[in-house]
């Protein structure tokens, strides 16, 4: 009888574990951004005029899946991303053709095109389709919503640096 009271006990710490892990895997997806490959991803962006971030990533990098599962599912940030941008993942170490300026690249001309020598690395595409900066790195999710907010406003053609808007010092409105 006590073999079978902590079975059903062991059961149940099991049963309420594995229950927690799918609601929280759950939660994480409503809060997920929508990922494009390359091209497509630029066709939903000409067609928006939606300025775009394309992830560099490997499924190794660790770095890179701290920024999946802390920063892009943070709901401020997945919110920022889902309205302001067109998300784009390339990961460096697949066979996806991608076709930029009428160029085509396998991911490690591409990523060697811009200069990508660590990942995750982020590169922000303005809404014309130009390459405004790459950022490489992992950065939490309060300083990433900032620059969010700065390359959505569009405040880097008014020649304010991210630091002075990041400290408050120069404001930037659409």
């Amino acid at each position: 009888m006590k073999k079978i009271s902590i079975l059903l006990i062991l059961l149940i710490v099991l049963s309420a574990s594995f229950c927690s892990k799918i609601e929280k895997t759950a939660e994480a997806k409503t809060k997920s951004v929508k990922w494009y490959t390359f091209n497509e991803g630029m066709a939903a962006a000409a067609a928006s005029k939606k300025p775009v971030i394309v992830d560099f990533y490997a499924d190794w990098c660790s770095w890179c899946i701290k920024m999946e599962e802390e920063v892009f599912t943070e709901k401020n940030v997945a919110a920022k991303l889902t309205s302001d941008f067109i998300m784009i993942r390339i990961d460096t170490e697949s066979n996806q053709l991608i076709t930029f300026k009428e160029k085509i690249y396998n991911p490690q001309e591409f990523s060697s095109a811009f200069e990508v020598t660590g990942l995750p690395t982020l590169l922000f595409i303005d809404k014309n389709g130009e390459p405004v900066t790459k950022i490489p790195g992992y950065m939490e999710a309060d300083v990433f919503l900032k620059l969010l907010t700065f390359m959505s406003t569009e405040c880097y053609s008014k020649n304010i640096s991210f630091k002075d808007f990041q400290s408050g010092k120069e404001k930037c409105g659409k």
